[in-house]
């Protein structure tokens, strides 16, 4: 009796388990959708809105431009200044479209060469030392992994460098079947209270977003500790 007792309470667990699981695929499904329909919205409102206008009057200043040029050239000269100056504007507007879409240097240099090159830039603008620990070759990964990790590590190297009084910061990467990354730092590191903060909610979203989980913790002599689970094959 107690056997058949204990197998009809391990499948009540399975199946009230599943269930769960059931219910909290399409909350995730919906939350994927819903922020990757934001981020297309988001993008549609800077182009429409921002390089559209200045595309259109910088068509009209050039037409202007043109017509003035053998009676008033010294008008159409500050008319085409004019153009050159927000070509510039305009290029800088378009890279930073593109960066949030897609940071160029994981094209160029991969994963662990982006998060690298992100590195010496905090370095460069801090007293924080950072170190990567990382293997020599990586083989590819899924785009969408690859964007995740990039930008969890960012928001984690943000939250250190900004928010705490840490003076070095680890950063280990591995990979099996997922891609793992560890940031340990070694003071103050993030309070309890402190672990719902906007960036760092951000972060576990990414990661849910692609399957994966980003935990968040104290080690035994007060330091932050993130670390970052993202199975590959859910970025297929």
């Amino acid at each position: 009796d107690q056997q058949l007792l204990a197998a009809i309470a391990c499948l009540t667990a399975t199946t009230a388990r599943t269930i769960q699981l059931t219910d909290e695929v399409p909350e995730a499904l919906v939350r994927t959708v819903s922020a990757r329909e934001e981020e297309r919205r988001r993008l549609r409102r800077d182009l429409h809105d921002g390089l559209g206008p200045v595309l259109a009057g910088q068509g009209l200043k050039l037409a202007a431009a043109r017509q003035l040029l053998r009676d008033k050239p010294d008008v159409a000269e500050r008319l085409l200044d004019e153009v050159m100056n927000q070509s510039a504007t305009t290029v800088g507007e378009v890279r930073r479209l593109v960066y949030a879409l897609r940071p160029p240097t994981l094209d160029e240099l991969g994963l662990v060469g982006a998060i690298r090159e992100h590195v010496e830039t905090v370095d460069a603008g801090t007293k924080l030392t950072i170190t990567v620990d990382a293997p020599a070759t990586m083989p590819a990964i899924p785009a969408t992994i690859e964007v995740a990790a990039f930008r969890i590590v960012q928001e984690a190297l943000n939250n250190v460098s900004h928010h705490t009084q840490a003076r070095h910061c680890a950063i280990n990467i591995t990979l099996d079947s997922a891609l793992r990354v560890t940031i340990h730092d070694d003071r103050i590191g993030l309070s309890a209270g402190n672990k719902q903060g906007v960036g760092l909610h951000s972060m576990h979203e990414r990661a849910a977003e692609v399957g994966g989980n980003c935990a968040i913790a104290n080690d035994e002599a007060g330091g932050g500790v993130v670390r970052l689970t993202l199975p590959l094959a859910n970025g297929e």
